[in-house]
């Protein structure tokens, strides 16, 4: 499967070089070649370069996201977290 994607990718990069080169007869083992060692650079290159290395995680703290908006919410969700509240019928 990989050698058939390889073949596909070298015979198109070949016809790109005929295309280019104004479409010359005898040439196509020049162009082949010549296509083949791009491709293969260009596998060699993106096997050699490293990975990014992902960004981190910033988590924005709630006072900083504007969650809480001054004293009177802070005292509101005081009230709701730790005054008992009546048990519903």
């Amino acid at each position: 499967m990989i050698q058939q994607d390889f073949d596909e990718a070298v015979r198109r990069r070949a016809y790109e070089i005929w295309m280019r080169e104004g479409c010359p007869s005898g040439r196509e083992h020049v162009h082949w070649a010549q296509a083949a060692a791009e491709i293969e650079s260009e596998v060699v290159t993106a096997q050699a370069a490293p990975e990014p290395e992902p960004e981190p995680l910033v988590v924005a703290q709630p006072w900083q996201s504007g969650a809480f908006t001054g004293r009177a919410e802070i005292e509101r969700l005081r009230r709701a977290l730790w005054e008992p509240q009546p048990f519903a019928a």
